[in-house]
């Protein structure tokens, strides 16, 4: 996944987890994060992360997620 910045950055970074389907129709998602590369201020960006996130919906609804992504100083 690549997130692109309003100053035309990019932080590009690799997702491995799982989706588990509710009863419901629903699904949650949760996965670890590395960070693969960027351009601009994230040229040379090092770090890890997690993504969580939700669908209460069928297949193909509406995904609630949060991003959290640490780079070190450098």
């Amino acid at each position: 996944m690549t997130f692109t910045y309003a100053d035309g950055s990019t932080l590009a970074v690799s997702m491995q987890g799982l989706a588990r389907a509710g009863t419901d129709a629903s699904t949650s998602f949760t996965a670890t994060l590395g960070v693969v590369g960027g351009t601009g201020k994230y040229a040379g960006a090092t770090g890890s992360g997690t993504f969580t996130g939700s669908r209460t919906t069928a297949l193909g609804g509406k995904v609630s997620a949060t991003f959290d992504v640490e780079l070190p100083q450098q």
